[in-house]
């Protein structure tokens, strides 16, 4: 035990004076973290300026349309609308990515098609600027440029992979700059081998961009739609306004009947609904295709869905009988706000119908669901029976 104690406190003295060396030894200060920015500021941040402005301009855009329309949901939609469609409806980066590669591909193998004559290497450059294709036609221009100004071959070719800025433009400068210090023959076949390369990456490139192009289509098509049904919701709103020449009753009933006959099954929907709102019973639009003989139709409901069946027909057949009924009854401001309202209907129940919208079912009836297609349904019987008789 006694050998022991010594080696034990020797030990313990040289680990005293390792961590007294440690402790005194100056430390670097820690660097600054940077502070984590907030999800939230950082994607305002990463806004574009163009971006910014578009925003500002369609926020005063929907102020105002909200002041003249009192439609304030304009004043988020048009923001939106104004900074997301050119986003949504231009073409993607990729595109102008795979046009730059197709036209190095075209222009690589018109200069093969040049080299193959037995012309220099300069000369062939210089031959091919008249077809070169518009994606690089300015690099080309420059590289011929600096060609006449009686740059070195090599240093010319390095600028112009310089000013392509891709790495298909670097292959090709690559392998003029080896033809242009060997000075061989089988330059043409090198090119021409490159350009099918190219041209395989460019079909590739395309068959891709076509399977991501699908749902682009479908959701740039929704959006065009959204934003004409937005559209015509708020120019709709001034024709629907309570002061207007004609009751918004009869209005409701002409814009069901349009729909019954252009067999908008959504619009018959939407429609039927707004006419339950009016206060009209909803028995009303299922009893439309027999308005002539229905006793529960009045004569100035009677005389408004003749304008609109005459309006929807194709061609229209309003003659100058109707016309002076109409004025008569209503008054010539009546006659425009009626021709209004079904034109733009007819416009919007077209697009609905091209898209395929199904119906709503937003008509009930005694607790009972009444979908468009039964009014639809029932309006072609009725025409087929009149038909018939």
């Amino acid at each position: 035990m006694t050998p022991l104690l010594p080696a034990v406190a020797g030990a313990l003295v040289v680990a005293g004076l390792i961590g007294l060396t440690l402790g005194l030894r100056p430390t670097p200060p820690p660097p600054p973290t940077a502070r984590r920015a907030r999800p939230a500021l950082a994607r305002a941040a990463a806004v574009t300026p163009r971006t910014r402005a578009l925003l500002l301009a369609g926020l005063a855009a929907g102020v105002v349309v909200a002041v003249l329309t009192g439609w304030w949901v304009a004043a988020l939609v048009l923001p939106a609308a104004v900074a997301g469609l050119p986003v949504l409806l231009s073409a993607p980066p990729s595109t102008a990515r795979i046009d730059r590669l197709e036209a190095m591909e075209e222009w690589t193998r018109a200069l093969s098609g040049v080299l193959t004559v037995g012309v220099g290497l300069e000369q062939a450059l210089l031959s091919t600027l008249r077809s070169t294709p518009q994606a690089i036609r300015p690099e080309v221009t420059r590289l011929v440029s600096r060609l006449r100004a009686r740059w070195a071959t090599e240093d010319a070719l390095r600028a112009f992979a310089d000013d392509l800025d891709d790495a298909t433009g670097d292959v090709i400068a690559a392998n003029l700059i080896l033809g242009a210090r060997r000075r061989g023959t089988g330059l043409a076949a090198v090119l021409e081998s490159l350009a099918e390369s190219v041209a395989a990456d460019v079909r590739a490139r395309r068959e891709i961009e076509a399977d991501r192009a699908k749902p682009r289509a479908t959701a740039r098509w929704v959006t065009i739609i959204s934003v004409t049904v937005l559209a015509f919701l708020a120019l709709f709103r001034q024709v629907r306004r309570r002061g207007a020449p004609v009751p918004l009753a009869l209005r409701t009933l002409a814009a069901v009947r349009v729909s019954q006959l252009t067999g908008c099954e959504f619009c018959v929907d939407l429609n039927a609904a707004m006419l339950e709102k009016a206060g009209v019973a909803p028995g009303k639009a299922l009893a439309l295709p027999d308005w002539r003989t229905d006793p529960s139709f009045d004569e100035a409901e009677r005389l408004v869905i003749e304008y609109a069946e005459a309006m929807t027909a194709t061609p229209p057949r309003v003659d100058d009988a109707l016309f002076a009924r109409l004025r008569e009854r209503h008054g010539p401001e009546a006659i425009v706000e009626l021709t209004a309202g079904i034109a733009l209907l007819r416009q919007r129940e077209e697009e609905f119908t091209v898209v395929g919208l199904a119906a709503a079912a937003m008509l009930s009836e005694m607790g009972t669901v009444v979908s468009g297609a039964a009014i639809v349904e029932g309006t072609t019987s009725a025409g087929t029976a009149r038909q018939t008789n």
